[in-house]
């Protein structure tokens, strides 16, 4: 088994309410919907524990005591540490979460994990361009079709957003060549960047991510060679059950 390149914890964004799965998500978390006869959260957790990740710590919301039970089996059984962060009484979006969970994360990096994601990206190299290159923020982007882009420079530097269906466009930082990325769900954080977040409860920490841009180093890792799917979809889930998948 290979070890983590460096010492850190992972969280895995696991509260939202699912609903695009439909009835699916009608008793259960999003999290424990099954592929492959396994959960999705448990496809996330297999390949943590893979690269080495030993502590992590899980949002919970809808269905949040199935979801909790779920994770006490795991850790017992796969001699891992799952802490519980409980937004059983709001829902606090990505920055929110990220926020409330700061403690938990020692002014260590964190790897941040949507449950829904299921990826082959290498996390030992995403960790190790994390720590060669000493950003605040490093985001997994790929090329795809999607309404919402990213913009990064020639090097990578995140410079800013835009949505093709409503026509937004967030400019933080002006270069002559913008590249259009689309996030991947999966990125790191350092010490720097959630230790300064906002005094709110409930955000998001993309368009923070945009924010900070102008004046932090926050970059993109094109990992567009990978296999990667959102599983937010009924659909997304068929079309993967049948195939043979390396998730590793």
């Amino acid at each position: 088994m290979p070890k983590s390149t460096m010492e850190m914890k992972a969280m895995i964004f696991a509260a939202g309410k699912g609903t695009r799965l439909g009835a699916l998500t009608k008793d259960l978390p999003k999290a424990l919907v099954p592929l492959k006869n396994k959960p999705l959260v448990a496809h996330v957790l297999d390949k943590l524990r893979y690269y080495g990740f030993r502590e992590i710590i899980v949002n919970v919301h809808h269905h949040a005591d199935k979801l909790e039970a779920f994770l006490t089996t795991y850790a017992a059984e796969h001699d891992v540490i799952i802490h519980i962060s409980d937004e059983r009484k709001q829902l606090l979006d990505t920055g929110g979460a990220i926020r409330q969970a700061r403690k938990f994360f020692d002014d260590k990096a964190v790897l941040i994990y949507n449950t829904d994601i299921i990826s082959n990206i290498n996390l030992h190299d995403f960790a190790r361009f994390f720590a060669e290159k000493n950003p605040v923020a490093l985001m997994a982007v790929r090329k795809r079709t999607t309404s919402r882009y990213l913009l990064f420079d020639k090097n990578m530097q995140l410079c800013g957003w835009k949505n093709l269906k409503s026509g937004e466009e967030l400019i933080a930082r002006k270069t002559e060549e913008l590249q259009e990325l689309a996030f991947s769900g999966i990125h790191f954080l350092a010490p720097e960047f959630y230790n300064n977040l906002p005094d709110e409860d409930v955000f998001s920490v993309i368009p923070l991510y945009v924010r900070n841009a102008s004046e932090q180093k926050i970059l993109g890792y094109d990992h567009s060679m990978d296999f990667w799917a959102d599983l937010g979809k009924p659909d997304q889930l068929n079309q993967l059950e049948n195939k043979a998948l390396k998730f590793l």
